[in-house]
């Protein structure tokens, strides 16, 4: 075998100095996940929705001011529950088209029941954005915060009316 002046060999392997340079560079940005463990990166798929989701209801569980809204929940009504709220704002961020619930009406019983106050939407979005910030950083996540303080302005709106 011959060799050129522009070629290595690295364990039986013919390596040019493009191929080397390409190594390199792989190799800079190449991190283990535990130094990437602590980055925020976009939302981009379900299971991101669902972390966010989760998040959320388990700082809605302790607040004081919404948790009396599911604190009758049962563990089965949480099962169910949890993954329309999935589908729900899947739908929002993504259009995934795979909600088709009416949540104005469940929230106008909600509201005839126990009456919703300004400051619960405040609180309300104050825990949905902190549950995104904590995990998220991107477009994504932007758009969830825009159209979670757009849905709450409207169901103010229509709750008053």
């Amino acid at each position: 075998m011959t060799f050129n002046n522009n070629a290595v060999i690295r364990g039986a392997l013919y390596i040019s100095d493009s191929q080397i340079s390409t190594f390199a560079l792989t190799v800079l940005h190449y991190r283990t996940a535990e130094q990437m463990k602590g980055e925020k990166r976009d939302i981009r798929k379900p299971r991101d929705i669902q972390r966010v989701v989760n998040t959320f209801f388990r700082g809605v569980k302790k607040d004081p001011l919404l948790s009396p809204f599911f604190a009758d929940k049962t563990k089965e009504e949480w099962a169910t529950f949890l993954p329309m709220m999935y589908s729900f704002w899947e739908n929002v961020l993504f259009y995934s088209g795979g909600y088709f619930g009416n949540p104005m009406a469940r929230h106008k019983e909600m509201h005839e029941l126990r009456n919703f106050t300004p400051a619960h939407f405040e609180q309300w979005l104050h825990l949905f954005s902190e549950s995104i910030d904590q995990l998220y950083t991107g477009p994504h996540a932007e758009m969830m915060k825009e159209r979670a303080r757009n849905i709450a302005t409207v169901m103010q709106v229509k709750l008053a009316q």
